[in-house]
């Protein structure tokens, strides 16, 4: 896991959304992955969208995770080349965003049920007092809608900091064999 130590309060007034549209971006490549080799590195390992290569952005921060199947020096390195990606040079494609609001707004259409607007609404009572408990971690419609390329320069370039990211591996791999890996890829 990539864990980037910022999430939607960090985010401006006028930002709001842009933690958690700034974690689908990430899925659009990089100067160290383009999406198409991005999408080639999750064929082979054997990943899904959602359930093998995920992400989520809460309140505090954003995670990217990778379900290795194999963990083969070569595949390891990809993944990693692809976290330094997410790190460091997200392209931010003006298209890709036109594209990507579309999606957000699906994904908010889709969270606006009961279930969704309970928990909206027990916010105040569950984190009285607490800066976040009018806060919804996927934004709004009038600041999702106005978010260009510069919008995302501004927030990627103060949130996503070398200062304020982690990287998290765990499972059946030598440790003495990804250690140097992992610093060379950072």
């Amino acid at each position: 896991k990539l864990v980037v130590l910022s999430g939607s309060m960090d985010e401006r007034p006028e930002e709001y959304g842009i933690a958690h549209f700034t974690e689908h971006m990430c899925f659009h490549g990089s100067r160290e992955m383009d999406e198409t080799a991005m999408l080639g590195l999750f064929r082979r390992l054997g990943a899904e969208y959602g359930s093998d290569v995920n992400a989520f952005t809460t309140f505090d921060h954003t995670a990217y995770a990778l379900e290795f199947r194999e963990n083969t020096p070569d595949l390891l390195a990809d993944g990693l080349r692809w976290y330094r990606g997410i790190a460091e040079s997200v392209l931010f494609n003006q298209d890709d965003i036109d594209r990507e609001r579309r999606v957000i707004f699906a994904e908010k259409r889709s969270r606006d049920d009961l279930s969704g607007r309970q928990m909206q609404a027990s916010f105040p009572v569950l984190f009285r007092g607490l800066k976040f408990a009018d806060h919804a971690t996927i934004g709004l419609d009038e600041t999702l809608r106005r978010q260009q390329r510069a919008h995302f320069l501004e927030f990627y370039r103060r949130c996503y900091r070398p200062d304020l990211m982690v990287f998290v591996a765990a499972g059946d791999f030598d440790v003495a064999a990804l250690e140097p890996m992992v610093r060379a890829a950072f």
